[in-house]
Parts: structure tokens; sequence; C-alpha cells
């Protein structure tokens, strides 16, 4: 059975300052969450970072990094993840100048990250790529770039439902595919908002296509096929399970309890 966890970027609005981070953190241990994503705040060094979550019980479930610095620093990312106990270090979407090379750029970026998933490997820790819509973009060859990073690399990914499907695809049948390469899921669920929602409009807190007004929602609370993802979660043996939502019309608190209760209730 997978554990839950929270991507604190659905929180971020209140991760601003020591107090406000610290009763955050705190509202989240309430809740009963024991696992988090999310960077460490300029105003707390490692130490104290780690300090504050090892009180509240508290767990970071990867060292994250852009492209970058992966690149420029992986030892350093790599004695992160080794610090914070954690064996993942997630990577970020393909950079903008990997993308505008199309399919070309796509392998070079492919390339890139093999190596460093071989550097990371050595050191017992699993690199592990997050992505977003663009990566199911297609080529003429009739590949997807999806489909490159998965053949190309030996990169766990930690695929995220939302932008699965907001890319075109099937999130159950892509968990599915990465079976035994997908110790993490990002659940986030996709609607569509109401032409009447003009706070959440106006809070720009949507992505519009075609007069078409796209919303992030609660788990189980959108369009997405939550039934077959939880198979294809349970199917492919995922370890985590992170709920995120990048915006949402009410507290965020209150949104991941409903996330949270109805993940539980479906049997994860």
């Amino acid at each position: 059975m997978a554990k839950i966890g929270v991507v604190e970027y659905t929180i971020r609005h209140y991760l601003q300052n020591p107090v406000d981070y610290k009763e955050a953190h705190e509202k989240l241990a309430q809740m009963g969450v024991e696992y988090i994503q999310g960077g460490v705040p300029k105003f707390l060094s490692l130490e104290e970072y780690k300090k504050g979550l090892d009180e509240l019980g508290l767990h970071n479930i990867s060292a994250g990094g852009q492209y970058d610095d992966i690149m420029a620093d992986p030892q350093a990312i790599a004695d992160k993840a080794k610090f914070l106990g954690t064996r993942f270090v997630s990577v970020a979407t393909i950079p903008i100048h990997f993308r505008m090379r199309g399919e070309e750029g796509y392998k070079a970026f492919a390339k890139a990250m093999q190596e460093k998933v071989k550097f990371f490997k050595a050191q017992g820790l699993e690199l592990t790529y997050h992505n977003h819509a663009v990566e199911f973009v297609n080529f003429d060859s009739g590949k997807r770039g999806m489909d490159i990073l998965f053949e190309e690399t030996d990169m766990n990914l930690m695929l995220d439902t939302h932008w699965v499907a907001a890319g075109g695809a099937d999130p159950a049948a892509w968990i599915k595919k990465c079976k035994g390469r997908i110790p993490v899921v990002h659940y986030k669920d996709y609607g569509i908002a109401n032409v009447q929602e003009q706070d959440y409009m106006e809070m720009k807190k949507v992505t519009e296509i075609g007069g078409v007004y796209k919303r992030f929602m609660e788990i189980g609370c959108g369009n997405l096929n939550w039934p077959a993802i939880v198979e294809a979660t349970k199917e492919a043996g995922s370890e985590l399970v992170m709920i995120e939502q990048d915006f949402t019309l009410q507290n965020p608190f209150n949104g991941l309890q409903t996330s949270i209760n109805n993940i539980k209730s479906w049997g994860i």
C-alpha cells in the first residue's frame, strides 16, 4: 500500500517566513501527514530545516534540483539527499533550450540525464523526473518527447496525473507503462472552471485554452478517471502518492484534507 504525502507547492503561500513556515508544518503534522516534498527555504539552514522536520515527524521524500543545479554540482545534491535520508533526487521539467531543438533536444537531454542516473546510482540514489504537459509533444518520427525520456534513460518517472492528461495522454496507462520505475506518483486532479467563477479567473488560477478554463481541483473532485489511476498505482507498485494542487478556491489545507480523505477511501 502506497503512503500518502503532500507536495508543498500546494501551500507555498504559507511558507514565506519562519513563523508561517513552522505553523504550516505543524498543521500538516496535525493532519497526519508524514511525507512532504519541497525545497529548503532561504531563511533556514539545511540542518535547521531537517531538525524542524524531525521534531514534527515529517520526512522530505526528495532532494530536488533544476537541470543546471544537477549538472553544475551533482555531488552537493547527492549529499543533501543523504542528509535528508531520502534516496530520490528529482529533476524538474526539461529546460526550454532543449525543447527548442525538437526531437534532437530531447535526445540530448536524455543523454545528459542518463549520465547523471549512473552518477547517483553509484551512491545508492535514484534520479527521478517530474513531467508537465510539454513532454507529450509529437514529433514527425511518431515519437513523443516523453517516449524519448522513457526509452533512452533509466530515470524513474515521477508522473503527474494532471499534466499527463493535459498532454493528451492517459495517466493510468502511463503509470502502468512505468511499472518498476515509478516509486512516486503526483496525484493532481483536472477540471473545467464554471464560467461564473470570476474570482478564479481574475486570480489567474486557471489556464485558458480557446475559451475553456482549465482548473486544478481537489483529488476526486475533477474529471480524471481515479478508479483506473488508483488501480494502475497499485499494479505499478508505487511507494508514495504525493498530493499536489497548484491553485485552489479554498484554504489549501482544507483542500488537502478533502484529497486525503478521498484517496484513503479508495484503499491507497
